[in-house]
């Protein structure tokens, strides 16, 4: 095997150097692009960047969804059509949505206001309903783990900035398959609203590396 030994690497006409520490650590100025996923440096890997979100529902489809990572990290913003209504969430096992009761959810207002169900036939993610005004609408990230888990049920948890009316509240949520449902993998999700369409929305979907 040979050795190369260098200091810096630069472009053809100079610019850009690639340079590379005593210790062995590499310093890239430029952008870098991979043509493969990088293995073995955790971390959080951007899977989808849906910046036009509307519609009855929009699904998360097991194209970014699956056996890849067992958690995932999403970002979202959500402006309903119909004024007051709440962001609701379900899963897809087998790729079918799964709409039976067989969920559980709590909702935290940060004024410490709380509603659970244990027999739901989705994931309720905020406490409130949104408004569809100018400037208003419910945004916030999930946290989502064991998809592929066939021990523990899919569950996610997170946080909304929920903007009703002419005041915001921050709300805490969090949900799952229920126990009885442990050993089915989750390959996509769906959000919907509790009544009407969703105007307009961002999601931002990532793959967390183990």
């Amino acid at each position: 095997m040979s050795t190369l030994k260098v200091g810096a690497v630069q472009s053809t006409t100079g610019n850009a150097a690639i340079t590379v520490a005593t210790n062995g650590n590499l310093t890239i100025p430029g952008t870098t692009t991979f043509s493969n996923t990088p293995t073995g440096v955790g971390g959080m890997v951007k899977l989808l960047n849906a910046s036009s979100v509307s519609g009855a529902t929009y699904d998360i489809s097991s194209t970014y969804i699956n056996a890849t990572y067992d958690r995932y990290k999403i970002y979202y913003y959500i402006k309903p059509v119909t004024d007051n209504t709440t962001v609701r969430i379900r899963f897809f096992i087998g790729g079918s949505i799964y709409d039976s009761q067989g969920y559980s959810h709590e909702t935290t207002s940060t004024n410490g206001t709380t509603q659970t169900n244990e027999a739901s036939d989705n994931i309720r993610i905020a406490y409130d309903g949104s408004g569809n005004g100018d400037g208003e609408g419910n945004s916030g990230w999930i946290e989502l783990q064991n998809v592929n888990n066939t021990l523990f049920p899919t569950c996610l948890t997170g946080m909304s900035n929920n903007y009703k009316d002419s005041t915001h509240s921050l709300g805490y949520f969090s949900g799952a398959l229920v126990r009885g449902q442990n050993a089915s993998v989750v390959n996509g999700l769906r959000f919907y609203m509790s009544s009407g369409d969703i105007a307009a929305g961002k999601i931002q979907v990532y793959g967390i590396q183990d």
